[in-house]
């Protein structure tokens, strides 16, 4: 079964390029829009360490709220 899953991600990845501008036009003719901008959220990282600050503490505070609301 991993072998097909493997297999796949590869044939996606081949084909991205044409994956997306099938994705786009799609959205572009379902909603009758143009796109001026787009925004792609890279905010999720996954990180280890053994010491702790409060930006981590943040991060992790706002992960848990994430969480909470699913």
């Amino acid at each position: 079964m991993l072998h097909w899953l493997y297999r796949t991600l590869d044939i996606l990845a081949d084909n991205k390029e044409s994956i997306e501008k099938h994705m786009y036009n799609q959205r572009i003719s379902l909603f009758n829009t143009t796109v001026d901008l787009v925004f792609y959220d890279v905010t999720t990282l996954a990180f280890e360490t053994q010491q702790t600050n409060e930006i981590l503490q943040m991060d992790i505070q706002r992960i848990r709220n994430l969480m909470s609301r699913k």
